[in-house]
C-alpha cells in the first residue's frame, strides 16, 4: 500500500495591532472576550472579529469607578486561569461569560469566578461571584465549563477535583 498526502504552512489571517499574552478566549457570533493578562490582573476585552482580517477592540464610554456595571475593557485583580461564554444563558437569557482567576503572585488569595451580562457591547454588568477554595493553594482553577445554570471547574489542591457550582444561587446572593 502507497499513500501520498500534501501538506501547507497555515497563513494567518489578520491580527490585533498590540500583543499580549491571554488566560482564556471565547466566541460569541462576531464578538471574541479575551481575558489579557497583566500579571497580578486580569484584564477582558472585548473585539469585534465580524472580519476576520481586522479583529477590531471595542470599548465603552470612559468611567472614574469601579462599579456593577462597567464598560469594556474590564480589570480586576487575579490571574487570567479560563474565561468561557454562554449565547443563551439562562441566568439572563442573553449572553454570559465566566472569567476564573487564580492569584499567583503576592498577595496571594484563593481562586474566583466572576460572571458578566455582555448582552450589550458598551455596558457590561457584573451579576455574580463565587470562591473556589479556603486558601490560595485550596481550589487552584485549572479549566471551568459553564452548562445552564451550572459551571464545571477543574481545581487543584486537597480534596479537590471537579467542583460544580450553582450560578443561580451565586447570582441571586450577589
Amino acid at each position: 500500500f502507497e499513500s501520498t498526502f500534501t501538506t501547507f504552512k497555515p497563513e494567518a489571517l489578520g491580527r490585533t495591532d498590540e500583543q499580549f499574552t491571554a488566560g482564556g478566549l471565547a466566541i460569541l457570533n462576531d464578538r471574541a472576550y479575551v481575558a489579557e493578562n497583566r500579571g497580578r490582573t486580569t484584564n477582558v476585552r472585548l473585539y469585534d472579529v465580524g472580519d476576520p482580517t481586522q479583529p477590531l477592540e471595542i470599548t465603552g464610554p470612559p468611567t472614574e469607578s469601579f462599579a456593577v456595571v462597567v464598560p469594556p475593557p474590564v480589570l480586576f485583580p487575579g490571574h487570567p486561569a479560563d474565561l468561557v461564554a454562554e449565547a443563551n444563558s439562562p441566568l439572563t437569557s442573553g449572553p454570559v461569560i465566566a472569567v476564573a482567576t487564580t492569584n499567583l503572585t503576592y498577595p496571594y488569595q484563593p481562586s474566583n469566578v466572576r460572571l458578566y451580562d455582555v448582552s450589550d457591547d458598551q455596558t457590561w454588568r457584573w451579576i455574580g461571584a463565587v470562591t473556589l477554595g479556603t486558601s490560595p493553594v485550596d481550589g487552584q482553577i485549572q479549566r471551568i465549563v459553564l452548562r445552564g445554570e451550572l459551571l464545571y471547574a477543574v481545581t487543584a489542591g486537597v480534596g479537590k477535583g471537579i467542583q460544580v457550582v450553582d450560578l443561580a444561587k451565586a447570582v441571586e446572593l450577589f
